[in-house]
């Protein structure tokens, strides 16, 4: 598989490359994991290029039915499938002259809810939504009659799905990943998804999908509450700070593939148990991961690590940082456990407490500060040594501080 960018204007371009039908069939099924109801899907290309191929292999993916033979709607016009995620619009403009005629369809009240596949959707320009999948079919006489190109573009909201659900298909495939079953796991209070990855020789490993940081609303300082709380803007914090982990003698996730671009990473499995020990703190385990701690900040540790070619500096844990996640209590403690709600005033005093004593801190000695140390984040890794059997997870957001 090979890719390239657009033009400007134009939203990225992914170029897959399928010898047969049976390839054809697969990439259809693989977009088709991905789709939600409300999304649409345009078919272009020559007659006989293989879009009815295509949708036949989305529909069977939609509908769970693999011998499914769902024929081209080109004299019905449209055809309607009941799938798990909802109706299965398949439709084909070929015969249309205007969107008039789509209405005597009842082509609106058939698209609700549902996900539609429209072969020769560019006839009718105008019944083609700003979000949407492209999906452009091509013949290649120089590689034989079967060989065909598929090309696959994003539009609006639905780019940033296709490009991810590509890209873990690339990275898998080039970690030697690509048959494994994949479960999705529990992520935590971000963005990020994770899911567990396991293969018939029984190895497993965690995909970690973590796009760049969105920004959020403007918070204070011009910045939003990200920017103000040093969080990690994308991917390269967390494979940066695993590397300068396991460098210390500390038991981080290994590296098994990445892609920074897309924000994903394939990781070493590090099970389910943690600190706790069926669902209750551990005191033996609790004295070694606040060992580890001490051993940690007593480190001199650079500021600065590498990420493949480049480098990643960390943040300053500044007394902005503090203040913001302190004010959290304010924002979330007080309403919801105490009820009460906290006066502007009463706001700004507690706020400037807060920075007076906070402020002598900062002219503490400084390393790095793991911000999300807590029990669900320390695995127990029984058959290590040391400080090696606290499984450290979830430390992108690490800071310089004191």
């Amino acid at each position: 598989m090979a890719d390239r960018a657009g033009e400007a204007h134009e939203p990225k371009l992914w170029r897959l490359e399928a010898p047969d039908e049976a390839s054809m069939l697969g990439f259809a099924a693989a977009q088709a994991a991905w789709l939600e109801p409300g999304d649409f899907v345009a078919l272009s290309g020559d007659l006989g290029a293989g879009k009815t191929t295509f949708a036949r292999g989305l529909i069977r993916a939609l509908v769970e039915a693999p011998s499914l033979e769902a024929p081209s709607p080109t004299f019905t016009l449209m055809q309607i499938y009941d799938a798990p995620r909802g109706p299965v619009v398949h439709a084909d403009f070929y015969r249309l002259r205007s969107a008039l005629e789509l209405d005597n369809l009842g082509w609106d009240e058939a698209l609700t809810g549902a996900i539609a596949i429209v072969e020769w959707a560019e006839r009718i320009p105008a019944a083609l939504p700003a979000d949407r999948l492209d999906a452009t079919i091509r013949f290649d006489p120089t590689r034989g009659p079967d060989f065909r190109i598929l090309e696959l573009r994003g539009r609006g909201t639905v780019g940033r799905r296709l490009s991810r659900a590509l890209g873990v298909g690339a990275l898998l495939k080039q970690a030697g990943w690509e048959d494994a079953r994949r479960e999705f796991l529990q992520g935590d209070a971000s963005i990020r998804a994770y899911e567990r990855l396991a293969r018939a020789d029984g190895g497993s490993a965690i995909l970690m999908i973590s796009p760049p940081r969105p920004d959020g609303p403007i918070l204070r300082y011009g910045k939003p509450y990200a920017a103000i709380a040093r969080l990690s803007p994308d991917i390269r914090a967390f494979i940066a700070m695993a590397e300068g982990l396991r460098s210390q003698g500390y038991s981080a996730p290994k590296l098994i593939a990445s892609s920074i671009e897309e924000g994903l990473a394939l990781i070493e499995d590090f099970g389910t148990e943690t600190i706790l020990e069926d669902g209750v703190p551990n005191g033996a385990r609790y004295v070694e991961a606040i060992a580890l701690l001490v051993d940690l900040h007593g480190r001199e540790l650079p500021d600065v690590l590498p990420v493949g070619a480049e480098v990643y500096k960390l943040p300053t844990y500044d007394i902005e940082a503090m203040q913001v996640e302190v004010e959290l209590a304010l924002d979330w403690y007080a309403p919801a456990v105490a009820r009460v709600a906290v006066p502007s005033g009463a706001r700004m005093q507690f706020l400037a407490l807060w920075r007076e004593l906070l402020s002598p801190i900062l002219s503490q000695r400084t390393t790095w500060t793991l911000r999300d140390y807590h029990s669900p984040n320390l695995h127990w890794l029984a058959e290590r040594e040391g400080f090696a059997r606290i499984g450290l997870i979830d430390f992108q957001d690490a800071v310089i501080g004191p």
